[in-house]
Order: structure tokens, then C-alpha cells, then sequence
């Protein structure tokens, strides 16, 4: 396995050729920024930060190109409960496999995640852009005691809960003694 020693110095290439990175078992890492990620920017706070990442390009039992590895960000998004900035640290593996089209994409076993690649280059901003993307909780937030919303009461959130009707049976009471 040849690690590529001229990314870690100069920075990661935009694009890839991931035939290449597989047929000599290469291995990749760098830390990209994510101010380049535009579909992501619109679901951040704030738009810094980066990602790093190490990823193992090789081939499986038929032939299909497989990226493995790990990448780690943290970003810095809304609050669901209190509407301020929340860090969401995300650390996940990679295990993806190239297939030209859908219907190989159908063969590729159900443990591993088949990517669907139309150019013979792989744009590393895009490839985990797009992971983010599937990372990302649906509902960030702070845990319930670091976070700044204004605790109601148990019994006030009971009686709410508990009395959704209550109006309507006052009106019923009401109609029936006219």
C-alpha cells in the first residue's frame, strides 16, 4: 500500500482518478475545507470549518473500485430547541464501492454503499459534501442541559398535553343548556 506523502504537503487534489488510487492500493488523506460545500452551506450557522480524512482505494472480489476509510468534521449549525449555534462533531466510516450504473449499483452487497461515478475522475469536495449531507442529524441540538431554552414546568406541559379539548367540551356544556 503507497501512501501519496505530496497530498499531505501541497493539500488534497480536487479530483481524483480512483482506477488508478485502486490499482496500486493507494491511500489518500487531507483535510478539506467546507466553505467550497454550497449545498451544505445553506444548513450551517456558520460556514467554516473542514474535514479531514483518510481514504483506502482497492478492489473487491469482481473487480469494482472500493474507497474505505473515515472522515471527521465538526459543524456548526442551528439549535432545534433554543435557535443558537450548536457544534455537531461527526466522525464516520466510509465503505463505498464504484459502479458505472444503477443497475450494478443493485449487485453491490447491502453492508456496503454503491456510488454511481459517469467520469473517470472522483471530486473529493463532492464525494464528502455528500456525505455530510447523509450525516447530519435531521434536528441538531444541544443536549437538554446546555441548551438555552426556557424550561416549562412538568405539570404546565402534563396539563397542556392532558386538556387538548377541554374548550370544546365547555362549548358542548354550553350548547346543551340552550
Amino acid at each position: 500500500m503507497a501512501k501519496l506523502p505530496r497530498l499531505m504537503e501541497q493539500g488534497p487534489p480536487q479530483f481524483v482518478d480512483p482506477k488508478r488510487l485502486a490499482e496500486n492500493r493507494d491511500e489518500i488523506s487531507g483535510i478539506l475545507d467546507i466553505a467550497g460545500m454550497q449545498r451544505l452551506e445553506g444548513l450551517l450557522s456558520k460556514n467554516t470549518g473542514s474535514v479531514s480524512f483518510e481514504l483506502l482505494f482497492n478492489r473487491d472480489e469482481h473487480g469494482r473500485i472500493c474507497v474505505s476509510g473515515n472522515y471527521k468534521t465538526e459543524l456548526c449549525m442551528q439549535c432545534q430547541r433554543c435557535l443558537l449555534p450548536v457544534d455537531v462533531k461527526i466522525d464516520k466510516d466510509v465503505n463505498v464501492t464504484l459502479v458505472a450504473d444503477e443497475e450494478e449499483a443493485t449487485r453491490v452487497s447491502r453492508d456496503i454503499e454503491p456510488l454511481v461515478l459517469t467520469d473517470k475522475k472522483l471530486s473529493l469536495l463532492m464525494f464528502f459534501e455528500d456525505e455530510l449531507l447523509l450525516a447530519i442529524p435531521l434536528a441538531p441540538n444541544h443536549e437538554v442541559e446546555d441548551c438555552h431554552v426556557e424550561q416549562s414546568s412538568e405539570t404546565e406541559i402534563r396539563e397542556e398535553t392532558q386538556r387538548p379539548f377541554a374548550v370544546l367540551k365547555d362549548l358542548k356544556l354550553k350548547s346543551s343548556k340552550d
